[in-house]
């Protein structure tokens, strides 16, 4: 407990530490993490000691990240990750003056695991081409969540998310496509979806787009097409399907002119999905 947390004398005796000895305890990284969860739970009341301890978790549960993604240990990184960036949300939230900073720390984090990922994708001997495929749609993830950040993104960086996605497009589109790869039909699906996704990220990153991302993309379009009319699936389950294909067709990379009227058709057809939705909800049931 923290020396100026207010004294309640119906809480057990315990270990009173000062904000500075607290954060500078010699004890091991994630020992010494885990009482500054406890004491972040104690200081709603607290900001200015509450914003120290975030500032303190975000970096250490960073490190952590980056040194669990060295080691090849990429569950681990995420939860790290997902630690870290909760608490350098609710710094931004709670502190106008540090949320550029704070978007900043984790541009840097990103950026740092982005490079272990890409380092794994590129080792020398490189995994198996699911495992690759994973990996690089892991980086991918990754780029965007630095996009949204809103920070300057250095060329290095821009590097790694065009080699990524394109290794990754690559693998996983060969895997969903090749009739030998010991894969069940669900995880087939979900291997091309990726790959598709990411072609068409890649073909937003060049200007103009090479033909060959063009016609990889289009291919998996046409097969996710086909799957979507050839399915009997409930109707629920076939409006997630055209959602997905409305969200793609306008990535494509299309000229000009045919570009704004793939744009006008797809708005009309969300709209005429919706209001088809809307009146299912409305009927009375059979």
């Amino acid at each position: 407990m923290l020396a100026d947390t207010p004294i309640d004398l119906n809480r057990p005796a315990g270990l009173w530490l000062d904000l500075e000895q607290l954060l500078d305890l010699p004890l091991d990284g994630e020992a010494r993490a885990q009482l500054w969860r406890l004491a972040l739970g104690q200081q709603a009341d607290h900001p200015t000691a509450r914003s120290s301890l975030l500032i303190a978790l975000a970096r250490h549960c960073g490190q952590a990240a980056v040194a669990a993604s060295a080691e090849g240990q990429w569950g681990l990184a995420t939860d790290y990750l997902e630690e870290a960036i909760g608490h350098y949300q609710e710094i931004g939230v709670a502190d106008g003056e540090r949320q550029l900073a704070a978007r900043q720390e984790l541009a840097g984090l990103l950026g740092n695991l982005i490079g272990n990922l890409h380092g794994a994708v590129h080792a020398d001997g490189p995994p198996p081409a699911e495992e690759r495929g994973a990996l690089c749609w892991r980086g991918y993830q990754l780029a965007l969540l630095h996009r949204r950040l809103g920070v300057e993104r250095p060329d290095w960086l821009l590097a790694l998310e065009e080699q990524l996605v394109r290794e990754g497009g690559i693998s996983l589109r060969q895997l969903a496509t090749d009739p030998n790869a010991p894969l069940e039909s669900q995880k087939r699906v979900l291997l091309r979806r990726q790959a598709l996704e990411l072609l068409l990220h890649l073909s937003g990153l060049h200007v103009p787009c090479p033909e060959w991302i063009d016609l990889a993309a289009r291919e998996l379009l046409a097969e996710e097409i086909e799957l979507l009319w050839a399915g009997d699936a409930h109707q629920v389950l076939e409006a997630e399907g055209l959602r997905r294909l409305l969200a793609w067709l306008p990535r494509l990379p299309l000229d000009g002119q045919t570009a704004a009227a793939v744009q006008v058709a797809v708005q009309r057809a969300r709209l005429s999905l919706e209001l088809l939705e809307s009146t299912t909800r409305r009927s009375p049931q059979a």
